[in-house]
């Protein structure tokens, strides 16, 4: 904890297990929602070393299969995706426009 600034050293409390659900899967240190190895660094060191490498923890962008099974469990998906999209459908709300952002 010597590398994590001290107004951030809140991310890193243990919480039981027993408060988490991770929908069967295992902790996946390349999931997206890990942090990276220097997340809230003070110092530019690395915060979190990834004990099968002995290196920071690589910012993840990509979802893995552990992210895509915990996702589908949150949200009652099965196990195989659709094969097409859905269909669109063929009215909806208008689109405003603000500045250069849009929303439908």
């Amino acid at each position: 904890m010597q590398n994590v600034s001290p107004s951030m050293r809140y991310n890193f409390n243990k919480i039981p297990t027993s408060s988490w659900n991770s929908f069967g899967q295992a902790f996946d240190v390349n999931s997206v929602m890990q942090y990276n190895g220097y997340a809230f660094s003070q110092n530019g060191q690395p915060v979190l070393i990834d004990r099968s490498t002995g290196r920071a923890i690589c910012w993840n962008t990509k979802l893995t299969a552990s992210d895509y099974a915990q996702i589908n469990s949150l949200y009652g998906c099965g196990s195989n995706p659709t094969a097409a999209p859905t269909t669109r459908p063929t009215a909806g709300p208008s689109t405003t426009t603000t500045s250069n952002v849009s929303y439908k």
